[in-house]
């Protein structure tokens, strides 16, 4: 793949792609120790039936992941029902055994759980998600290798007559909150000679302390969090000191903007 971007106008981003959220953190710590290293994109596929994890633990497991690759974290694959009938004879994948509470079988529903699961991902730091597959359909030349027939179409974004259902239109232009870049800065005292500084807090969601990058006389941690959300930060000159740092509790504003951490910790920037 970087062999055929370096000679392309295009240079497509390469990405790795783990079924269900469970399975990524143990397979991309083992992939990493093993020299897999070049990638831009961590995909994951969601689907309740075949996960052992919630939807709440599904964004728990993407914020610890971008805080813990240089990578962004996709959904690439997810469906849900929106009934449980059939328009065929082919045994649908998706049925029953896939319902999440609060999110019934019925185009509504459908629409409700794509919305929340798309807030979900952002509120933890995920670019996005992808559906899979919105226009399996129940034709008459349809099949697979397993038979005659879609095992799909009640989960397709599309009705048993082709119609565009009410999650097709409104999921894509819901008005989600985005997420705003967050800067947490620390000063270096004059003549100091430090080399070297850690965070840790909340929003890292128990990955442990995260180096912080050097820029003239401060150290830097740049992330993207929700408005509206509070965070509580620590800082010290190594990892094992941390723990024992005096902590900062801020609140994100709707735009861009720094927390100072250490013994002058505020909020400064574009808050909104």
């Amino acid at each position: 793949m970087r062999d055929a971007g370096a000679e392309s106008q295009i240079k497509p981003r390469v990405m790795l792609h783990i079924a269900q959220p469970e399975n990524v953190e143990p397979w991309f710590a083992a992939a990493t120790k093993a020299g897999v290293t070049d990638f831009d994109i961590i995909g994951i596929s969601y689907y309740s039936k075949w996960s052992k994890r919630s939807m709440a633990q599904l964004g728990q497991t993407i914020n610890r992941l971008r805080h813990t690759y240089a990578a962004d974290v996709l959904v690439v694959e997810t469906a849900y029902p929106f009934t449980t009938e059939n328009a065929d004879s082919s045994p649908n994948l998706l049925g029953a055994d896939s319902l999440i509470a609060g999110y019934p079988a019925t185009p509504a529903g459908q629409k409700k759980y794509l919305i929340d699961l798309t807030q979900l991902v952002l509120n933890n730091g995920g670019t996005g998600v992808f559906y899979w597959e919105p226009s399996w359909l129940s034709t008459k030349t349809c099949g697979t290798r397993w038979g005659k027939g879609s095992n799909w179409e009640n989960a397709a974004l599309f009705d048993f007559k082709g119609n565009a259902l009410e999650g097709a239109d409104g999921w894509l232009k819901h008005a989600y909150v985005l997420p705003v870049e967050v800067t947490f800065k620390a000063n270096v005292s004059p003549g100091s000679g430090g080399d070297t500084a850690f965070i840790d807090g909340d929003f890292l969601g128990g990955v442990g302390p995260r180096p912080m990058t050097r820029e003239g006389d401060a150290f830097v941690y740049r992330t993207q969090l929700t408005p509206g959300s509070s965070v509580t930060v620590a800082t010290a000159a190594t990892a094992a000191a941390v723990a024992d740092a005096p902590a900062v509790t801020a609140t994100v504003g709707r735009r861009a903007s720094v927390v100072r951490v250490g013994s002058k910790a505020s909020l400064s920037g574009a808050r909104g």
